[in-house]
């Protein structure tokens, strides 16, 4: 685990400020969306979106290596090259993600929502740190993560005439849980493989997003946006694991018994497209 004196005051701040911020927005706009009066029944909406996240470097630790209830994969102590703890270093693949909501519109440009979506499988990549001699030691995974969220918009209408033909500027925040699978995370070396136990864990997430929308028809607006995403900790399982050799299949594997949980944040920029459709 990166332990708080290894993690720069400032970056602890500023995510936790910048949390706080998106959790507040969303009550504040949810808050005045559920006392404000409802105009007619086009005020309900459904949304159906697509769009590509960009997930932001990461690495994976042992999630308190001074735990003496389980062995960890990486251990406390220094890793190669003269780092402060070891870790496997890399990033997320891009991918597409996948959205729907339904939606309620208030007379007071506020917007609440709640909204289900579901990032499919993506891979890890990354570079172990073990002090070692061998370059080879690459880290892979595979992730997928479900989330549910309440989310607050606030729309800025450019005109209050011939609004089919003008734009939306919104603005958004939400937060909620976040259900994301690892699994096949294994660190490869020269001779052997390490292979660590998938992990199913929910823990809590959040969003800001900035966007834009159209009517195109009594019912029907479309709508883009850029958001930030922090799906959180993800954690690959604890239990057994093992070594194989890369070189001797015949040979039996190694067992590793009662590993620790690793994790990792899951944090991404994406862009999006999506559909409203009012009923």
């Amino acid at each position: 685990m990166i332990q708080n004196n290894q993690i720069p005051w400032t970056s602890r701040k500023a995510h936790a400020v910048t949390f706080r911020c998106a959790q507040s927005l969303a009550v504040v706009a949810i808050i005045i969306a559920c006392n404000a009066n409802i105009a007619s029944a086009e005020d309900k909406y459904l949304r159906f979106g697509a769009g590509i996240d960009f997930p932001l470097d990461s690495e994976f630790t042992d999630e308190d290596c001074r735990d003496d209830n389980f062995s960890w994969l990486y251990g406390c102590g220094g890793g190669k090259g003269g780092a402060a703890y070891r870790r496997s270093a890399g990033g997320f693949s891009d991918g597409l993600t996948l959205e729907v909501g339904i939606g309620l519109k208030t007379e007071s440009n506020f917007r609440i929502e709640t909204i289900l979506n579901y990032l499919p499988s993506r891979d890890f990549f990354g570079q172990a740190n073990y002090n070692v001699s061998a370059d080879l030691q690459e880290a892979s995974a595979s992730v997928s993560t479900v989330s549910g969220m309440l989310a607050g918009y606030l729309d800025f209408p450019l005109s209050e005439d011939n609004v089919e033909e003008s734009f939306t500027p919104f603005l958004g925040a939400g937060f909620g849980i976040a259900q994301t699978t690892v699994e096949d995370f294994r660190i490869r070396f020269p001779a052997t493989t390490t292979h660590v136990p998938t992990g199913v864990f929910t823990r809590s997430a959040w969003m800001v997003a900035i966007g834009v929308a159209r009517k195109v028809s009594d019912r029907m607006t479309i709508e883009a946006s850029l958001r930030h995403t922090d799906f959180g900790t993800v954690f690959t399982g604890t239990g057994k694991g093992e070594v194989t050799f890369n070189n001797n299949r015949s040979r039996d594997p190694i067992e590793l018994d009662n590993l620790g949980k690793t994790q990792a944040r899951l944090r991404s920029y994406g862009v999006g497209v999506a559909i409203r459709y009012s009923f």
